[in-house]
Order: structure tokens, then sequence, then C-alpha cells
């Protein structure tokens, strides 16, 4: 029997997310492995889709593994990571088939997002894919048995993420090819003539099936009436074929002829149809669904967003506004914000008005809060403000635009254009006298901090020249410098036990810490086309009144744009443009679901987000 394991938040594999399906052979939940370098080294991903069934039922998942392992790797297969058996805490038996995950959803899903069906192009393009992933069971000697758009899985291809590529899944219904003692399963509406009339279910069945897959495809219609009583549709399955609309390419046309030929015999091969004219030397097709957009028949994936609303704009700084700060004090009224017009600004969150601007003379490059104490980064100069007693202090020592900084355990760090990272020690005992003193710069720094964040007992800073630093924050030693960014690193942020850094390169880096390899390594890359400025991270309700939560990642990009992606998966939720480049932003957890954007034009953008109506 499999090792068993308790399911705890601890576990050393992995932890299980939310429900993402459900099937006949059991429930599909995302998950994440809770060491993810053993598990990148082992090649494999962070996120996973967890298959569970209890284990008293369990002998058809088991027959599925089975049949993955078998089948071994393919491109157009999903992969299987093995298995394993967990005990919950209601102390029942579980077994677990971890498989690919795959955010893009099934076929079906991309399918229904239209109303006549897929563009001709992208149907050729992903007819293919699943043409290689049939011929790799074929080959193998198994018949999937149950070819259908709600098995076949969509991927971003690896070499392009604005490409599709599809992946079979499902093996519960799957048999060896010439297996005659077992009966014939899959969906009424993909079964081929001879399975119905005559109990034979072999590879020209795949076949068939594709071209039932094909049509859905091009028509985004099924095969058969489904108004249809069940005998009615065997009895036509069985006597006729399906209607090949007019309206579609020769290519097309014939394509599906030959996938509709009556006689499993006559029917070709998936290696015949791979040089079929329709699929043979497909053009590369960019991702063809509708962008920024809600599919009113998507409701599973994207409804934990549909409530994303902006809810006013604050204008008054001149310039671009670089930071915002809102506080988590008693009253939880008062918003700041500082801009490159050399004003701080203090917001009624309530009534959206400025209730008083500070003119510093001088850009202002960063903004922070730790309790009452407002820090305010300048050229040359932080200042520290208490906004409960209204008294501040000047904390002189930064060479050149202090651009970043945080605050944890009584120490205030500033990150400055010219490579320091200062350090001040907090002294509680004076209110009168500047209470923050110097106590170390951090040096050794050859390019401008760009970053700093603190998390997991470590400072980590990023760098211009995409250098990311690990400090200990009880040595303040620098224990690991790693290079993986080709451009600047804009922003980190620390979410769990890993680290997510984002850069002008266009990509976001999740990164765990490992005392054996001593220091970080990436677990994850998640790429686009534009550069990435600033990460903001939010833990949203799926529905009031539930302990279920989501979390959020917001990333500024160059385009004037703001990307909402849930994690762990990267799974874009939406979409938010500004007018102007996003200079600034600011997620502010327990505050309801507000965030706050500043742009170039000097305006902050107030949005909210609440759980799915």
């Amino acid at each position: 029997m499999k090792r068993i394991r308790e399911e705890e938040q601890h576990s050393e594999k992995w932890q299980r997310g939310p429900l993402i399906g459900k099937g006949g052979v059991g429930s599909v939940y995302m998950a994440i492995f809770q060491n993810p370098i053993t598990s990148w080294r082992r090649g494999l991903p962070l996120v996973v889709a967890v298959k569970s069934t209890p284990i008293s039922s369990s002998r058809e998942l088991a027959r599925e593994k089975m049949v993955y392992h078998h089948l071994g790797k393919s491109p157009f297969i999903i992969r299987c990571f093995g298995d394993d058996v967990t005990v919950a805490k209601n102390g029942k038996l579980f077994y677990n088939l971890l498989l690919e995950y795959a955010p893009e959803g099934a076929l079906f899903d991309l399918i229904i997002t239209t109303s006549n069906g897929l563009p001709e192009s992208q149907a050729r393009q992903l007819s293919r894919s699943i043409l290689g992933g049939i011929k790799h069971i074929h080959e193998a000697g198994f018949v999937h048995c149950d070819l259908k758009p709600e098995n076949i899985l969509v991927a971003k291809a690896i070499n392009d993420g604005q490409l599709l590529t599809a992946k079979i899944s499902d093996f519960g219904l799957a048999k060896r090819a010439k297996q005659s003692k077992c009966s014939v399963g899959g969906t009424l509406m993909y079964m081929s003539p001879e399975s119905v009339r005559d109990g034979i279910q072999q590879q020209p069945s795949d076949i068939w099936a594709l071209g039932c897959i094909v049509l859905v495809m091009l028509t985004g219609r099924l095969p058969w009436d489904e108004r249809l009583r069940r005998q009615e549709i065997k009895r036509k399955i069985a006597t006729e074929s399906p209607i090949i609309p007019s309206r579609i390419s020769k290519e097309a046309e014939d394509f599906l002829r030959k996938c509709f030929v009556r006689k499993p015999s006559e029917r070709p091969t998936a290696q015949m149809l791979l040089n079929h004219p329709f699929v043979r030397g497909t053009k590369k097709v960019r991702d063809c669904r509708p962008r920024n957009k809600v599919a009113k028949t998507d409701k599973k994936k994207n409804e934990m967003l549909r409530n994303v609303s902006i809810t006013t704009t604050l204008q008054g700084h001149t310039k671009a506004v670089t930071c915002i700060a809102l506080p988590s004090t008693a009253t939880g009224d008062k918003l700041y914000s500082g801009s490159k017009d050399g004003t701080f600004r203090v917001w009624n969150c309530h009534t959206g008005l400025c209730e008083r601007v500070i003119n510093l003379g001088d850009e202002i490059s960063s903004l922070i809060h730790s309790g009452p104490w407002i820090f305010i980064g300048c050229q040359n100069l932080v200042k520290a403000w208490n906004s409960q007693i209204d008294i501040g202090f000047d904390l002189s020592g930064p060479l050149g635009r202090v651009c970043t900084m945080d605050f944890d355990n009584e120490q205030l760090f500033a990150g400055t254009e010219s490579g320091q990272i200062l350090v001040w020690k907090f002294n509680s005992e004076s209110e009168t006298a500047n209470p923050f003193q110097p106590a170390i710069t951090l040096e050794g720094n050859t390019h401008g901090v760009v970053c700093i964040t603190i998390g997991c007992k470590m400072l980590y800073s990023g760098f211009r020249d995409g250098t990311i630093k690990t400090w200990d924050l009880a040595t303040l030693q620098c224990l690991t410098t790693v290079k993986r960014h080709s451009s600047a690193v804009t922003s980190l942020a620390c979410w769990n036990n890993y680290l997510l850094s984002c850069s002008l390169d266009g990509t976001i880096k999740t990164w765990g810490y490992t005392q054996e390899a001593g220091g970080l390594e990436v677990c994850y890359t998640h790429k686009q086309e534009q550069g990435f400025l600033a990460l903001g991270g939010m833990n949203i309700p799926v529905m009031p009144n539930q302990g279920k939560r989501h979390d959020i990642l917001f990333c500024s990009c160059d385009d004037h744009s703001v990307h909402i992606y849930e994690l762990p998966s990267f799974e874009k939720k939406g979409q938010v443009f500004i007018r102007q480049e996003v200079q600034s932003i600011h997620i502010q957890d327990g505050s309801g679901g507000l965030f706050f954007i500043g742009d170039a034009t000097g305006n902050i953008t107030v949005g909210k987000i609440t759980h799915h109506v």
C-alpha cells in the first residue's frame, strides 16, 4: 500500500486547494507542493491537479494510473506525476492521482465562449495537437474510449504563451487495443457506429470521436440533436453520419468525411490524418478568445472576480503618483500618497477629499507605514512622521534617491539608487527625541536598489541589474545572491513560503528558499509580452460568511494596465486599464477588498473586489 500521510497544512508533500472539477471516477483539486525546491529537483511543477477518490472505490483511478504509466511522456498528453494515499481529518482514506494542472481549462470551456465555434485556423491547430495525442496513445497500444471536449485540456504553448495546444486527459475508460472482454464505455454523442451497433470499441473509434470533436469546434454544436431520446440518438449513430456544414473549408470538410467513414477498417489512422491538408503545416494561431471579458458560460472559473469595480478617482497631484499607503489605524480612514510633484497628501477615505497637503520640495519616491509611523523616502533623506501626535523627524544618511523601504521588528530598511541599504533601529522610550537611530549600512551592492521586502525572517532586495539578494534579518548578513532576470527587478513580494519577483523582462518568478542549496531557486516562471512594474497581494473570500478564500496577485505593467491573477496557478482573472503608465499600486488586506492605483497623470484610481455575486 502507498505510504499514508495526514493532510495537514504543514505536510511535507502537497497541500490540497480548491475543487476545480468532478467526474465519475473522482473529484479534482488544485494542489501546491509544500517544498518547492525538492519538487523542482524531481521535475515536478509548483502546482498540480490532484484527482481523489475514497480508497474503497479507487480501483478505476488506480487503473488510470497504470495507463498513464504505460503512455509515458508526450506534449499532447496530460502528465501524471504519481499517486499516494492520504487520510483526511475525519479519518477517511483517499487515493490520489497527481496530474499536470492546465489553468486554461478544458477545450469545452474554450468552445462555449463563442456562439458559432472557434475560428477554423484555431480549430486546425488544436486538431493537430489532439491528433498527436491520439497517435501517441495508439502507438502505446491503447484506446482512449472517451474522447470529447471535456476530456481535452487546453494549455499555453511552452515556447509562446499566446499560443494554445491541446492535451488529452481522463483515461478512466481507456483499455488496451484488441482487448475483447471489455464493455463499451464513453459518451454517447461521440461514440462510433461500431460501438453502438456491434459493441466494438477499438482505435478507429477514437478517430470517429475526433471527427465529432472537430465538428463541435467548427460549429459550436453537438454532432447529434441532444433533444432526442437516447435510443433515437443510438439509431442515428448506427445508420447515419453527422451533418457537415457547407460554410467550412474544403479541407475541413474532407477531413471530417474521412473521420466519419462508417467502416472502421477503412477509417484512416491518426498518422494518416496528420498528413491531411487540414492540419498539415498549420500556421501558428494565437489565442483567439476575447480578452478582458468574462464569458457568461464560464461561471465556475470567473465568478470569483465578477464583482470588480472602480469606485472613484482621487485627483490633486500634478505629476506621477509614486507611492500610496493605507495604515491599519484604529479609525482606518486616512490614505496617504506621494508624488513626483514633491507633495505628500492625506486623503479622507470616506469623502475622497484631500485633507492635508505637505510640500516637501523634492520628488517623493517611496512611502510606507508601520503603526502610527509614516516613512517618506526622498532625495538623500527619509522623513519619519508620527500621524497620531503629528511630529516628524529627518533620518539622514542615504546617498541619492530612496527608492524603497520596509519595516520589521523595530528596524527600518531603506534602499537607494546608489546601491545602499540603510538600517535604523527604533527606540520606543523617547517620544520627543528622534527614536530612529542609524544601525548599519548593508554594503557590497554595485547597482541601484529598486525594491526590498521582508518575509520568512529574511530581507530580500532587488537591483537594477536583475540581481536579488537575501539577507538574514537577525545577523544582517548577505546569504545569497542570484540573477535570473535579464532586466531590472522592479518589485518583490512574499507569499506563503515563497518569494515572488517581477521584472521589466516580462516575467514573474516564484522562488523557494532552501538551506540545502544555499539560497533561492526558481520554482516557476510566468511570462508575458509586457514588462512588469509592481506587485501587490490580496486575500478575498469566495463567498460571504465562509472560511474559504482566494489569494489574488495584482501586477502593474508598462502598457498602462494592471493584471489580476489567482495564486498559485497564475490563472488570469481580470485586467484594469489606466490612462497612463501605472507608477504605484497598493492593496490593503482587511480593507474590504480595496486597491489603489497611482498613475503618471497624478490620479489615484480606487477599486474594490468582493466575493462573487
